[in-house]
């Protein structure tokens, strides 16, 4: 037997803002029809929609690849300083750097330069890669 519908009543509909098939309660019908409906979840009012069937599956994005888990700091840190090929010197402003030069700084420690800008290079350091002042143009 057939429920008969009517305000304060509760029907399904589609909610949308959930995106899901869920229990409404009835604000306002046209004679027999349901015509505005309250999300009894999330509190919205709006049109009635009858659901469809295979309406309350939400659709999800298939699953993405996992990257390669990056070395950390200090692991890549230590790569680089067994790779460095220049020279090994204190840190100082006024001085001019190459990539592969390892500097000593009194804060940071040993690190390894690896990238050059104007008047500015990367130095990667134990703990991470930071930006330092230096001479080169």
């Amino acid at each position: 037997m057939l429920e008969k519908l009517s305000a304060g009543g509760t029907v399904a509909s589609l909610c949308t803002t959930c995106k899901l098939v869920l229990d409404h309660n009835i604000v306002a019908m046209d004679g027999e029809t349901v015509v505005k409906v309250e999300c009894r979840t999330c509190g919205s009012a709006h049109q009635y929609r009858k659901p469809r069937i295979g309406a309350a599956v939400k659709k999800t994005r298939a699953p993405r690849a996992k990257r390669p888990s990056p070395l950390s700091a200090e692991a890549l840190w230590a790569a680089c300083l067994a790779q460095a090929r220049g020279r090994e010197r204190a840190y100082d402003i006024g001085c001019r750097y190459r990539v592969g030069d390892i500097v000593d700084h009194r804060v940071f420690g040993k690190g390894v330069v690896r990238k050059i800008y104007i008047h500015k290079c990367d130095v990667l350091f134990r703990d991470k890669q930071r930006l330092m002042a230096s001479a080169n143009s």
